[in-house]
C-alpha cells in the first residue's frame, strides 16, 4: 500500500490532521511479536484506526490490502 495507495492525492488528502504511525513487524522481534499479541493482529499487514479517545475504532480495521478510492473512503468514515 506504501507504493500505491498511500501515494494517491485522495488519500493524501483524507488522512490529513491524522497522526499517522507506522510499525514494520518484519523482523518478529519480541517486542514486535508483543505489539501484534496486543492489538490481537496475527500478521501484516494491518491498518488500524483509533478515535481522539484513544480507543480503536474495530469496525474500520483493516486486514491486507485496499485500494485507494476504498481505502480513502474507510478514512473518511473515521472522521469523528
Amino acid at each position: 500500500m506504501e507504493r500505491t495507495t498511500f501515494r494517491d492525492r485522495a488519500v493524501i488528502a483524507a488522512a490529513q490532521g491524522y497522526v499517522l504511525i507506522k510499525a514494520d513487524v518484519t523482523e518478529q522481534s519480541a517486542a514486535h511479536v508483543a505489539l501484534q499479541q496486543r492489538f490481537g493482529i496475527i500478521g501484516p499487514p494491518a491498518t488500524l484506526f483509533f478515535g481522539k479517545d484513544g480507543i480503536e475504532i474495530r469496525g474500520e480495521r483493516l486486514i491486507g490490502f485496499e485500494e485507494a478510492t476504498e481505502f480513502a473512503a474507510r478514512v473518511a468514515r473515521t472522521a469523528r
